[in-house]
């Protein structure tokens, strides 16, 4: 077996390399362990790189379970070759488990196992990269797995052999899970009752009671009924008006009014007369530098130099096209274009009808460079395309984790006619680029000679 650790029985995930991963001891399909892969709105994977050799071929097993009545999103399981310098050699199994066929572990702990037998790999492989990802969807339940092995099964693939004789009887495999408990039994008959014990000895008298609380008061009687109000009476004259009363102590200051004006300066006094000279003081410190004089007058210019020869103008044919709109972009393994139709200065270059493909307009050596910004990272590769088949040689970029920013340049020689796209591959997945005017991908094409 070339995984490490393929049942979580350490409690850890080391060596795997998780994302929105972690080990529980909620749930196994065998032992105590399993790993969670967190699901809805974001992407859960773990992955190991082991050995693998040119002409090796595998079989890739896992049990899957999802946690929850609700489905969950579809599950890739890949195996993919790489060389010492873990440049990509190609991908010996990329298979998806379709979220209606994965069970619920809550329902008696149900499993789905899953075996699947890899291509050989090719020259100059290796090592392998194991890979289990939970793609996001919104409202989608997490997912368990547990028991992920690869285990070797030969070098190459021949033809069919002819059947071989029938291997005998493999050993009992281990119980089952005890069933649930059956429905209890009706009760039985009453049994006939004992004989009546002899008396206990009569306790000792408890202490005597609180005395209860008073009785409540008894109701009011009623009030007697009210007289008849007797006639108002005239008013009576106004008396006198009485003596004025003394004056009252005087009331504290107001506030101060605002200043006036200031008022005009009066003439200046004569000038009193000139003091003796006070004794001469010590010297100052020397004062700074003065400013440099002006520059002398410019000398007669030399005779013209003969005129070379007229450079070629290499930077005639350039372009710039952006995405800034936030598109989401659903990769598949061969690749997906993306579109890039918000800013657009393309000189002499022309953009097709969907905007990801750009005709160069002359022939010549070109410098291009590009960009890809996510809003979260992703597990896919992105390269430059020629004609739409050929990928540029050094413009691919192969992350083994989620990333979520691009940036490659290269040069490369074009004849007029031909087009150049930007890609994402690799994975199934979904890539959501920024938006809202940020630069969520952007490519550069300048001819240099």
């Amino acid at each position: 077996m070339r995984v490490i650790n393929n049942s979580f029985e350490t409690g850890l995930l080391t060596p795997w390399i998780p994302f929105n991963a972690f080990v529980t001891r909620e749930f196994s399909h065998s032992g105590y362990y399993s790993t969670r892969l967190l699901s809805d709105s974001v992407n859960g994977y773990i992955y190991q790189i082991v050995e693998a050799n040119a002409g090796e071929s595998f079989e890739l097993l896992a049990s899957l379970a999802r946690v929850g009545t609700s489905l969950s999103s579809p599950i890739t399981l890949s195996v993919g070759y790489y060389d010492q310098f873990f440049n990509f050699l190609g991908y010996g199994l990329i298979t998806i488990i379709d979220e209606d066929r994965i069970p619920n572990v809550e329902d008696n702990n149900t499993w789905l196992e899953v075996y699947q037998t890899t291509s050989p790999a090719p020259l100059g492989t290796t090592q392998a990269l194991v890979l289990v990802n939970n793609l996001p969807r919104s409202g989608s339940s997490d997912v368990i797995v547990d028991d992920v092995s690869l285990l070797y099964i030969g070098e190459g693939s021949g033809g069919t052999g002819a059947p071989g004789p029938t291997g005998a009887p493999g050993l009992p495999g281990a119980a089952g899970p005890t069933g649930a408990a059956g429905p209890t039994g009706a009760a039985g008959p009453t049994g006939a009752a004992g004989p009546t014990g002899a008396a206990g000895p009569t306790g000792a008298a408890g202490p005597t009671g609180a005395a209860g609380p008073t009785g409540a008061a008894g109701p009011t009687g009623a009030a007697g009924p009210t007289g008849a109000a007797g006639p108002t009476g005239a008013a009576g004259p106004t008396g006198a008006a009485g003596p004025t009363g003394a004056a009252g102590p005087t009331g504290a200051a107001g506030p101060t009014g605002a200043a006036g004006p200031t008022g005009a300066a009066g003439p200046t006094g004569a000038a009193g007369p000139t003091g003796a000279a006070g004794p001469t003081g010590a010297a100052g410190p020397t004062g700074a530098a003065g400013p440099t004089g002006a520059a002398g007058p410019t000398g007669a210019a030399g005779p013209t130099g003969a005129a070379g020869p007229t450079g070629a103008t290499v930077t005639s044919n350039s372009m710039f096209a952006a995405n800034t709109e936030g598109s989401v972009i659903s990769v598949v393994v061969g690749g997906t274009e993306i579109p890039l139709p918000n800013v657009k200065n393309l000189d002499d270059f022309t953009a097709n009808a969907t905007d990801t493909a750009f005709t160069v307009p002359a022939t010549g050596r070109y410098y291009i460079s590009y960009q890809i910004n996510t809003t979260a990272g992703v597990l896919v590769s992105s390269r430059l395309v020629i004609n739409g088949t050929t990928p540029i040689p050094g413009s691919i970029i192969s992350p083994v984790v989620g990333i979520s920013q691009y940036n490659n340049d290269v040069i490369v020689d074009l004849t007029a006619g031909d087009t150049i796209s930007l890609e994402l591959f690799g994975l199934l997945g979904v890539a959501t680029l920024l938006g809202g005017g940020a630069t969520g991908a952007a490519l550069t094409i300048i001819r240099v000679e």
